[in-house]
């Protein structure tokens, strides 16, 4: 309540998502629309990544002429001011997706936070080729034209936000930082980020991106070997290379 108060200052057009809270919390939400505060509710519990796109595709159809969203947590980790530094960088980088990252070698950053984001930007590093400073961060800005680009993205929660980053390499979409602060309310016990479950199926995604390019890679040399051995012309080697590939 605080945070949407504080957060109304600045922003006129807030959007919250119910994504699927039990009937105790009716009145909480019931109190932001009487503030004219658009509140998304889902019947269940969908996840993270459903809300998102909940959002996205409710802003698109009733907002046509939007500049752009910045996306954030409710758990009270992310400032009004680093909320604005990336509305500023969104409006001047409408091609990038913004990202505002913490800085995780900070003493206040619990365990599991700072364990789970230094193994999975390795993992971004080695597997996709893109060093991310904070893998895990809710606090992203989209311009429209980006929001319409992740609207279709596969994920239905915390996923959803690793597969964003695994298609801005296949989009060719750039990422820009900007540096937030690092808050983290009684050592974070509020997150709904189940360590266990979720990072299972974020470190899935990784498995099958390797998979595939193992894959891809077997299928290539063996057509090529089996291209090479039938042809009886000059320049095998270009021709069985382009086949395979093909």
């Amino acid at each position: 309540g605080n945070f949407i108060k504080e957060l109304s200052k600045d922003f006129k057009n807030i959007l919250v998502i119910n994504d699927g809270s039990n009937k105790a919390h009716d009145k909480f939400f019931k109190s932001l629309e009487e503030k004219g505060i658009i509140v998304l509710k889902h019947y269940i519990n969908y996840g993270k990544g459903r809300g998102i796109k909940s959002a996205f595709n409710y802003i698109l159809n009733n907002y046509p002429k939007i500049k752009g969203c910045i996306t954030c947590d409710s758990d009270g980790q992310h400032s009004v001011n680093d909320i604005k530094k990336c509305a500023e960088e969104m409006l001047k980088n409408p091609d990038k997706l913004i990202l505002g990252v913490r800085n995780f070698d900070l003493e206040n950053v619990p365990s599991k936070s700072k364990f789970g984001n230094k193994i999975t930007r390795n993992i971004f590093k080695i597997f996709i080729g893109l060093d991310i400073s904070d893998t895990q961060t809710g606090l992203r800005g989209f311009s429209k034209k980006i929001m319409i680009e992740f609207s279709d993205t596969l994920g239905e929660r915390y996923e959803y936000e690793t597969n964003m980053l695994i298609e801005c390499k296949s989009k060719n979409i750039k990422i820009k930082e900007v540096e937030i602060d690092t808050i983290y309310l009684n050592r974070n016990v509020n997150s709904h980020f189940n360590p266990l479950k979720d990072s299972i199926m974020i470190y899935k995604l990784f498995m099958k991106y390797f998979l595939v390019a193992i894959s891809s890679f077997l299928i290539d040399v063996i057509l090529f070997s089996l291209i090479f051995d039938t042809l009886s012309i000059n320049s095998k080697i270009l021709a069985a290379t382009i086949l395979a590939r093909f």
